[in-house]
């Protein structure tokens, strides 16, 4: 039951990102940029592995994946710092 409600927030995720008109017009623009939005993809579903199976490997790549997230663009950089927040609190 667990990896159908992650499978479901991961399409739910999908679509909100890859079908947003905003998004997808203006990829190349101020409003998105391709590095942002594949980054921000992967860190949520990294999220959402790591959350079914926390495994080093999978943090890893989390951690490489939110870092390059905040350093694509100055708004997206909540997330990773929440999730540095959450990771490292006692």
């Amino acid at each position: 039951a667990q990896q159908a409600e992650l499978a479901c927030c991961n399409a739910a995720f999908l679509a909100l990102i890859a079908m947003d008109p905003g998004n997808t017009i203006y990829l190349n623009t101020f409003y998105a940029e391709a590095g942002a939005l594949l980054f921000l993809y992967s860190t949520v579903c990294l999220v959402l592995l790591v959350a079914q199976q926390p495994r080093r490997g999978l943090a890893i790549w989390l951690m490489i994946s939110a870092f390059l997230l905040g350093m694509s663009k100055f708004q997206h950089l909540l997330l990773p710092l929440l999730l540095a927040t959450r990771q490292f609190a006692p």
